[in-house]
C-alpha cells in the first residue's frame, strides 16, 4: 500500500486500534529474531510482481474469451479469476459459532467456562485473506478489524469468517472463538506476496478459507482438469505444485507463522459427464486442492456440530463435502477437523445481520480463533513468549479427540477433532511444573540425536508428538498421482523401553487405489508430523529419541517441536555441575559467563538480576525463549555459556543469579555474582558485535507519548544523519549528525513539543538510506 498525506487521519484511526492489541517488545523481538525478514520481503516483492503480471494476462484473456472474472452465489459462495495455468486455462479462487465453540471445546476456556482459564484473545492478532473486505462496522466486530490492503467492496463470506474467528457475542449464538482479538484483513488478490510481508512483520497465524479451481468448479458446471494427463480425474488433486511450495517457503522463513487452510468442499462435486468423474470419484478420496498439500500449514476439514460436546469418536460425523486426502505422496491431510455445518456468524449486508453457512470455510476459522487462544495462554504463562508454528500445530494434533472408526490418523478426519480445552490445559500443566506433560522446542544438528527419559506408572497412555517446519519440496512434473516424496528432512521419532521399540503412526503406501486403509505403525518417511502412542504402557522407564535420516538440508540444523503426555520425568540428581560462573562489567552492559563440567537431563538456564544482593531477584531471560540458554540434555562433556545484559545503567551495581532446570523440574541456583557497568570501560556492545549490515530499526514504543527510542546499525564508519520529519516533509528534529564509527546506536526522540500525528525518520549513511514511520499519540 502507498500512503499519501490525505490518508493520514484514517491511518491514525487504524493505528489507535493497534495500541490496544500491541504485544510486548520482547515477544515481538523473539519472533522476528527467528524470522528471515530479508528473504521474506524479497519474496514478497518477487511474488507481487509475478501476481500483477499474471493477473493482468488472465483478465485480458478473460475479456477476450468472455470468461467470468468475479462472480458470487448464495451463502457466501464466490469465485474470482487469478491467473492462467501453464496450458492457458483460467485459475480461479473459490470460497471453501456457539455450537462451533462447543464442538471443539473452546467455550470451556472462555470466561465462565468449565476449565477456568478466561481466555478471549486479548492482545492477539490474526490475519485473514478472503474474497473481499470485512464489514468492520458490524456490531460483532467494531473496532477490531483493520483492512490492511484498502479493499472496500464488502463480502458476506469474508465477514462470516471474521465473525467466526472473533465476534464479540452481541448475539450469543454468533460468539466468535477469540472475542477480544484483532483481525488484519486482506482480499485474496496477491495473497502470497502479502502473506510473506505480514510474516516478515511477525504475524503469528492467518486464515485462508478458499482455494484455486480444481476438478469441477464454477458452481459445478466447468471442469479444470488437463485431459492430456487424465480425462477422468483432475491431476491437481493431491498434487504438490508451485503454490504449495511457495506456502512452505513462506512458513520455513517465518517459523512462528502458522497458515490455516480449509480442506475445500470438492468431494462429490460435479457430474459424471464427458468421462470426468465427480470430485473424489466413487470413494471420495484424493480431492484436496494443490495449496492444501503444503507440509507446513494446518489443513482443516468440516464435520457436523456437536452441541453437547465430544464424548466418543462416533460423535464426530463427517460432512458430505469436506475434502479428503491423501496427498499424492501419501501424507496425512487434512490435519484436523472442526465444525463446518450450520455455523452462525456475521455477514456484510448490515451491521446486525447474520446467517448460517456450511463449508470447510467455516471450520477453518473455528480452528484459527481457537488456536489463537492457545497462543494467548502460552504467552501469558511464559512471560511474553509465543509458540513456534510447529509447536502450535503439534499441540493441536497431540490433544485432538479421536475420530473415525479406528485409532490413529486417517485421510478423512486427519488426526481428529480439535480440542481447545485439552490443548490449553496441557500448556497450563507444563508451565505450572506438573511433570506429566512437556512442550519443547529443540533442534537437531546434522547427524545429531535428541533423547529424553520419562517414567510411566502404567495407569495412562503415553503419547509423544513431534512436528517440524520442513524446507519446501521440489514439485514433480505434472502427472496423475506422482508418488514423489516431498519431505526434505526426514526426522524419526522412537520410544524404547527394555527390549521394545515403539514406532509412529504411518500409512503403508500412497496408493490412491487403497486410501481408506487403517493407519499402522512403523517408519514414517512421508510426514513432518510423527506421533507415537502407547495405549497401555507397562510401568517403567521410557527413552524418547529424535534422530534423522541422511543429510539435513543445507547441513542443518533442523528445528523441531516435541509434545509429551502421560509420562513423568524421572526424578534424578540436580542436572548441572558448574566449573565457573563469572560476571564482567562493560560500558552499558554486563557479560555473564559460565562453564558446565557435565549435564544430566538439563533443560536449560534462567538468569535473574537484582540491585541488592539480598533483595528480590527478577527473571530477565530464560531458556524458554532464549535458545542460547538451552541445556545439552545429557552430556558427559561441558559447554561454555554466555549471556549479555544490556538493560543496565552505568554506575549502578547489579547482582546476578543463575538457575539450572532439569527435565524433572528440579531447580538449582548459582551465585550471586556482582558487576558494575562503567562508561570508562572499553568493552561495549559495538566492540563485541559490530553490525554486518546497515539497518534502521522500528522505533519502540510505537505509538508513543512523548518519548520513543530508535536503534540504527552502522556497518562501516562515515558521515551519518538521522532526522525526523512531519507529514509535510518538514524536518522537526536531528537525532544524529556527523561522523560515526561502525556499531549500533540507540537514540531517544522526545516529541513533547509536537502535536499528535504521523512522523517519519530517515537514516542517511554511506551507501544506505531508509525511512520508517512512527505515530505520536497524545
Amino acid at each position: 500500500m502507498i500512503f499519501r498525506a490525505e490518508d493520514n487521519m484514517r491511518l491514525i484511526g487504524l493505528l489507535f486500534i493497534l495500541v490496544v492489541c500491541m504485544t510486548s517488545l520482547s515477544a515481538q523481538t523473539s519472533v522476528l529474531d527467528s524470522t528471515n525478514v530479508e528473504e521474506l520481503r524479497a519474496m514478497a516483492a518477487r511474488l507481487n510482481e509475478r501476481f500483477l503480471r499474471k493477473h493482468a494476462e488472465a483478465v485480458a484473456k478473460a475479456q477476450q474469451e468472455g470468461w467470468p472474472i468475479h462472480e458470487r452465489g448464495e451463502k457466501g459462495k464466490a469465485f474470482a479469476l487469478m491467473w492462467l495455468d501453464d496450458n492457458g486455462k483460467p485459475v480461479y479462487y473459490e470460497t471453501d459459532n456457539l455450537n462451533a465453540a462447543k464442538t471443539v471445546s473452546t467455550d470451556d476456556v472462555w470466561p465462565g467456562g468449565s476449565a477456568g482459564f478466561s481466555l478471549e484473545g486479548n492482545g492477539m492478532i490474526a490475519g485473514e485473506w478472503d474474497e473481499d473486505a470485512v464489514r468492520s462496522t458490524h456490531q460483532e466486530l467494531t473496532g477490531r478489524i483493520i483492512q490492511q490492503d484498502g479493499e472496500t467492496t464488502l463480502s458476506d463470506h469474508s465477514t462470516h469468517v471474521a465473525g467466526t474467528i472473533l465476534a464479540s457475542g452481541v448475539d450469543a449464538n454468533a460468539h466468535g472463538m477469540a472475542p477480544k482479538a484483532t483481525l488484519h484483513a486482506y482480499d485474496w488478490d496477491n495473497d502470497d506476496s502479502e502473506m510473506a510481508n505480514a510474516a516478515s512483520n511477525g504475524l503469528l497465524i492467518s486464515n485462508h478459507s478458499y482455494g484455486s479451481s480444481v476438478g469441477w468448479y464454477f458452481f459445478g458446471l466447468l471442469w479444470a482438469g488437463d485431459e492430456s494427463i487424465s480425462s477422468q480425474e483432475d491431476y491437481k488433486f493431491g498434487f504438490y505444485n508451485d503454490e504449495a511450495a511457495r506456502r512452505d517457503s513462506i512458513a520455513y522463513n517465518a517459523p512462528y507463522y502458522l497458515i490455516m487452510k480449509s480442506a475445500g468442499n470438492n468431494r462429490g462435486e460435479g457430474s459424471n459427464s464427458n468421462g470426468h468423474e465427480v470430485d473424489g470419484g466413487a470413494d471420495g478420496y484424493d480431492c484436496l486442492g494443490p495449496e492444501t498439500t503444503a507440509k507446513n500449514i494446518l489443513v482443516v476439514g468440516a464435520v457436523d456440530d456437536i452441541p453437547n460436546g465430544y464424548t466418543q469418536p462416533s460423535d464426530v460425523v463427517m460432512s458430505s463435502f469436506s475434502g479428503w486426502g491423501p496427498t499424492d505422496d501419501g501424507r496425512i491431510k487434512p490435519d484436523l477437523v472442526a465444525n463446518g455445518i450450520g455455523v452462525y456468524s456475521s455477514i456484510s449486508t448490515g451491521d446486525a445481520d447474520y446467517d448460517s453457512y456450511d463449508g470447510t470455510s467455516m471450520a477453518t476459522p473455528n480452528a484459527t480463533g481457537s488456536l489463537l487462544l492457545m497462543q494467548e495462554h502460552y504467552h501469558t504463562l511464559s512471560g511474553g513468549s509465543y509458540m513456534k508454528a510447529a509447536t502450535l500445530k503439534a499441540l493441536a494434533i497431540h490433544t485432538a479427540d479421536e475420530a473415525g472408526t479406528a485409532d490413529g490418523p486417517d485421510y478423512k478426519f486427519g488426526w481428529g477433532l480439535l480440542n481447545t480445552r485439552k490443548a490449553v490445559a496441557l500448556i497450563d500443566s507444563v508451565w505450572k511444573d506438573q511433570k506429566e506433560h512437556t512442550i519443547q522446542e529443540r533442534s537437531l544438528s546434522n547427524g545429531g540425536t535428541y533423547s529424553l527419559q520419562v517414567y510411566s506408572d502404567g495407569t495412562q497412555p503415553l503419547r509423544v508428538t513431534i512436528c517440524w517446519t520442513d524446507p519446501p519440496g521440489t514439485p514433480p512434473a505434472p502427472a496423475l498421482d506422482p508418488p514423489d516424496i516431498m519431505l526434505v528432512n526426514d526426522l524419526d521419532l522412537r520410544i524404547t523401553s527394555g527390549g521394545s521399540t515403539y514406532y509412529p503412526w504411518k500409512f503403508a503406501s500412497p496408493d490412491p487405489n487403497a486410501p481408506s486403509e487403517t493407519a499402522t505403525t512403523g517408519d514414517n518417511i512421508r510426514d513432518n508430523v510423527e506421533q507415537v502412542y502407547i495405549a497401555s504402557p507397562p510401568a517403567g522407564t521410557y527413552t524418547i529419541t529424535v534422530s534423522h535420516k541422511g543429510t539435513l538440508y543445507n547441513g542443518g540444523p533442523q528445528a523441531f517441536s516435541l509434545i509429551m503426555s502421560g509420562g513423568n520425568y524421572s526424578d534424578q540428581s540436580l542436572p548441572v555441575s558448574l566449573t565457573a560462573f563469572e560476571a564482567t562489567a562493560g560500558n552499558g552492559l554486563v557479560i555473564l559467563n559460565w562453564v558446565t563440567e557435565s549435564e544430566t537431563n538439563n533443560l536449560g538456564f534462567n538468569v535473574y538480576r537484582s540491585q541488592n544482593k539480598d533483595g528480590k531477584y527478577r527473571l530477565i531471560s530464560s531458556f524458554k525463549e532464549n535458545k542460547n540458554l538451552e541445556g545439552l540434555g545429557n552430556s558427559a562433556g561441558g559447554k561454555d555459556y554466555r549471556y549479555i545484559d544490556t538493560d543496565v545503567k552505568n554506575g549502578q551495581t547489579y547482582w546476578y543469579r543463575l538457575e539450572d532446570v532439569s527435565l524433572a523440574g528440579a531447580k538449582k541456583q548459582h551465585g550471586p555474582v556482582k558487576a558494575q557497568p562503567s562508561a570508562d570501560s572499553p568493552l561495549t556492545y559495538k566492540s563485541l558485535f559490530p553490525p554486518e549490515r546497515f539497518n534502521l530499526r522500528q522505533n519502540y514504543p510505537n505509538p508513543f507519548n512523548p518519548v520513543t527510542h530508535i536503534t540504527v546499525d552502522i556497518a562501516r564508519a562515515g558521515q551519518v544523519t538521522l532526522d525526523v520529519y512531519n507529514i509535510r516533509g518538514q524536518k522537526v528534529a536531528e537525532l544524529i549528525k556527523g561522523y560515526r564509527e561502525a556499531g549500533s546506536y540507540n537514540v531517544t526522540f522526545d516529541g513533547s513539543g509536537l502535536s499528535s500525528g504521523m512522523y517519519f525518520y530517515r537514516l542517511n549513511a554511506p551507501g544506505f538510506t531508509d525511512v520508517k514511520r512512527m505515530l505520536l499519540v497524545k
